[in-house]
């Protein structure tokens, strides 16, 4: 019996609809059904397996708290709100990371043959905004929620994810653009901006239709290279 007792389960559930809603809109606007035959690497069934214990947490606590009362943290109804501030502040900052890769997007790791590396965007400050902004999505929900459990699950699975997926996309992003992704990898930070974005001379490879450096837990690529 699905049981709304507290303004915040209402708040966490509209936030993740908002997510999801951006989300769907960004598999809309690539296709990505339409992307070929996929092959699932360790990393992608290590990642999904940690995602889904995030995920059942998050909705016992909107749909049935009481499941998940027993990892409640008195937090002050301050830091809850900066919470929700945070998850707004990383949906708007996901919406323009999408909006970015365009048709580009993929959940998985892909290049295309004829694509460019693209600093557009948030990829000018950081090479791997996504995760920046997953990773902001993490820590609002542990405040909104005030639930170590669900926090603790979401804050594992995206540190093992990016930390454990980064290194081997880059370098598949250093086998397939050499020298141009080295030089964007000396001048951007990989998720924490450093206050200077990427050099305007590179941004001749912002033209529509270039490949992004990087998508969700992914990059985008053509040959069926997987992690």
């Amino acid at each position: 019996m699905v049981m709304f007792n507290d303004k915040w389960q209402i708040i966490v559930g509209l936030s993740l609809l908002a997510l999801f809603a951006v989300r769907v809109v960004s598999h809309f606007r690539a296709k990505t059904w339409e992307k070929g035959k996929t092959v699932f690497g360790p990393i992608f069934i290590i990642q999904m397996a940690l995602t889904l214990p995030a995920l059942i947490g998050v909705l016992l606590f909107v749909f049935y708290e009481p499941a998940v009362a027993w990892a409640a943290l008195p937090f002050p109804e301050w830091l809850r709100y900066l919470g929700l501030l945070l998850i707004a502040f990383a949906t708007v900052f996901l919406a323009w990371i999408q909006y970015t890769l365009g048709a580009n997007f993929s959940p998985l790791v892909r290049i295309k043959s004829d694509q460019q590396l693209v600093i557009a965007g948030p990829y000018r400050w950081v090479r791997h905004p996504m995760y920046t902004a997953i990773a902001m999505l993490s820590i609002s929900l542990l405040l909104m929620t005030a639930n170590w459990f669900i926090g603790a699950a979401w804050l594992l699975c995206t540190g093992l994810v990016m930390f454990a997926r980064t290194p081997g996309e880059e370098r598949v992003l250093l086998d397939a653009f050499g020298d141009q992704y080295r030089d964007y990898m000396r001048s951007t930070p990989r998720f924490v901006p450093n206050g200077r974005p990427a050099p305007e001379r590179k941004r001749a490879a912002d033209a529509p239709g270039a490949a992004a450096a990087q998508t969700v837990f992914g990059s985008s690529f053509n040959k069926e290279k997987q992690l």
